[in-house]
């Protein structure tokens, strides 16, 4: 299965940070967004990644649309 790394909507206020090729080392985490208010679940595997998260995850707070990243 191929997926896109970013950020990838699940349902209302829930959303996946995915990363591939999902072997080891790599990682994936959650956004839950609920009026106003977000919570993270887990972080990545290591500082830079976690550091690109929050930037592609903000959109959330603003009510744009998520979407992968393309890098």
């Amino acid at each position: 299965m191929s997926f896109t790394k970013g950020l990838h909507p699940l349902t209302s206020g829930c959303f996946a940070y995915l990363l591939p090729d999902g072997g080891y080392g790599w990682s994936n985490a959650g956004l839950i967004t609920d009026s106003g208010e977000t919570l993270l679940v887990d972080t990545l595997f290591d500082l830079p990644l976690t550091c690109e998260m929050p930037a592609t995850m903000r959109c959330c707070r603003t009510g744009g649309a998520a979407h992968g990243d393309s890098h």
